[in-house]
């Protein structure tokens, strides 16, 4: 996998917030919110959302309707 730069980054992730439902719309702008006032984040996260990344990079994402369906499955009394 290529290494992409800050603007690469920053123009894949515009060209594709479209495609992002509304929960997960709100969650990234709550991390980058609090990124941007000096809530840094920990290590820890920094490194599975990287790793989460590379994977989405390399096509081994799943769609919110997927996942619902796999955590109906797994799950059938919570998730209705």
């Amino acid at each position: 996998m290529r290494i992409m730069n800050s603007l690469e980054k920053r123009d894949f992730i515009h060209n594709h917030l479209h495609q992002v439902d509304e929960n997960l719309l709100n969650e990234v702008y709550e991390k980058l919110h609090s990124y941007i006032n000096e809530e840094h984040l920990s290590d820890e996260l920094t490194d599975a959302l990287n790793k989460g990344i590379e994977s989405l990079n390399q096509g081994r994402g799943s769609s919110h309707e997927e996942v619902m369906a796999r955590m109906k499955k797994k799950y059938p009394k919570l998730i209705k």
